[in-house]
């Protein structure tokens, strides 16, 4: 294919280039695994020309141009530092026609590929490339990446270190990757590539990040909020919660059960701030853990995370789908973030739920929002 064999030629040009950066790199554990607690002092930040933005360590140096985005890890136990470069790539073919690709990349350069694999990135194929070289007495570790996103322009990474150094940092860069969300709050789509690019598909990724009015400040003036008003309080501070039209609450002693006609399953709904909690991800995933256990056998998991809803708020939602001991079970666990707060929501089921009852539970997070009360 034409376009696929230029687009190889220009990636073996282009690798020439970044082979002179020592750029880091770690080990092939699943990208939902934990190997330890990111820094607590971060930053999120877009990935330029590629509609996506990551939290990363304020200690990390970010260097920009017109075309790319670099990373420098400063040297920590167990590692020496390094560089992670990230830009978008113009790639629309199979997964195989990409993976035999990057054979040929590295193969030219003499590495030894000992690793291709496929993770999952917010429900999209993450490709995986892991090669090998001897630079003078000193052995490098190569792993690159590419989000198989329906787009013009896919997310690519290249990291390089020793490999005595490669596990730690790649164990800390998978950390990383749990944060990246699209910066518009849609939903990535796998790229088909036997179809054509939608509108939106093709259009120019965004780059900035949205600003939005912290708690206090007054009404998130972009935002769509839910109508229904819950008043909750949390770190002795007040706020309002939002719920789409047609939901229904009462309070218990933790939190409130939440309930829709057209659902006919009570959730719950529980209201906290990092500021005397945990955060709202590892929180999340201690729910997610308790609803787990309620599984004998679990045959679907399905994860959003990271998007931004209607209403300006960070939303994470699971559901998972199984068995236990008596028949067909479904769960969902999820959070909404607006600064220092956050609501956990969690339900489970008797049954799989039918497709438009899972969308009222989805336009349920999509519309939720935590509001600050003016002081």
């Amino acid at each position: 294919m034409q376009t696929r064999n230029t687009f190889t030629r220009l990636l073996v040009a282009f690798a020439g280039f970044l082979f002179i950066f020592t750029i880091s790199f770690g080990s092939a554990n699943p990208i939902q695994k934990k190997s330890k607690a990111p820094s607590k002092a971060t930053q999120e930040i877009g990935i330029m020309d590629t509609g996506f933005a990551i939290t990363i360590p304020t200690a990390w140096v970010q260097k920009k141009t017109r075309t790319d985005l670099t990373l420098t890890i400063p040297a920590s136990t167990g590692t020496d530092g390094g560089k992670i470069k990230l830009f978008g790539v113009d790639f629309r073919g199979t997964i195989d026609s990409w993976q035999k690709d990057q054979v040929l990349v590295e193969t030219s350069f003499r590495h030894t590929i000992t690793q291709q694999s496929q993770e999952q990135v917010l429900g999209v194929p993450l490709l995986l490339t892991q090669s090998t070289y001897l630079d003078g007495t000193k052995n490098k570790t190569i792993e690159t990446g590419i989000l198989m996103v329906a787009s013009n322009r896919k997310l690519f990474f290249r990291i390089e270190s020793d490999t005595a150094s490669s596990q730690a940092l790649f164990a800390d860069w998978n950390d990383r990757l749990t944060s990246l969300r699209t910066i518009n709050g849609s939903t990535p789509v796998v790229d088909d590539p036997s179809q054509p690019l939608t509108a939106a598909e093709k259009a120019k990724p965004d780059t900035l990040i949205p600003t939005v009015l912290k708690l206090g400040q007054g009404k998130k003036v972009f935002a769509i909020i839910g109508s229904v008003v819950i008043p909750g309080s949390a770190a002795n501070r007040s706020v309002e919660i939002h719920l789409p039209k047609g939901w229904q609450f009462v309070k218990q002693a933790s939190g409130w059960t939440i309930s829709n006609p057209a659902l006919g399953y009570p959730l719950l709904m529980v209201l906290a701030s990092n500021l005397d909690s945990a955060d709202a991800q590892p929180a999340l995933l201690t729910q997610s853990a308790n609803s787990l256990a309620k599984f004998t056998t679990v045959t679907s998991r399905e994860e959003k995370a990271g998007a931004i809803n209607i209403a300006g708020d960070i939303t994470d939602i699971i559901f998972r789908k199984g068995r236990n001991q008596i028949g067909e079970v479904e769960s969902v666990d999820g959070s909404v973030a607006m600064n220092e707060f956050y609501i956990l929501i969690s339900g489970t089921f008797p049954r799989q739920l039918k497709k438009n009852e899972e969308d009222i539970i989805r336009t349920l997070f999509n519309e939720a929002a935590i509001v600050g009360k003016s002081s």
